[in-house]
């Protein structure tokens, strides 16, 4: 999967995008980056601020949208003058 160099966030495009899938097929499916934070999370008991809560993608889509709308509205030329 294209999303896999982040740790923490491939491990919620996992849930996404891959649903179902066995997690020895995860993690072999895992860049050398990804797999040396999931150690360092591991050795150090450590928990990432998207470990405790993982989005449902309609809400991050949602809310993409929502932002992207807002900046087509702030870059909307106002009045523009004919020449």
């Amino acid at each position: 999967m294209l999303f896999r160099s982040g740790g923490v966030q491939s491990y919620a495009f996992d849930h996404w995008f891959a649903p179902g899938q066995a997690p020895d097929d995860l993690l072999t499916s895992y860049n050398e980056v990804a797999l040396l934070n999931l150690n360092g999370k591991t050795v150090n008991h450590l928990a990432f601020l998207a470990d405790g809560v993982t989005a449902p993608l309609a809400l991050v889509l949602a809310l993409l949208a929502a932002i992207l709308m807002l900046a087509v509205v702030r870059a909307w030329p106002r009045g523009r003058r004919a020449h």
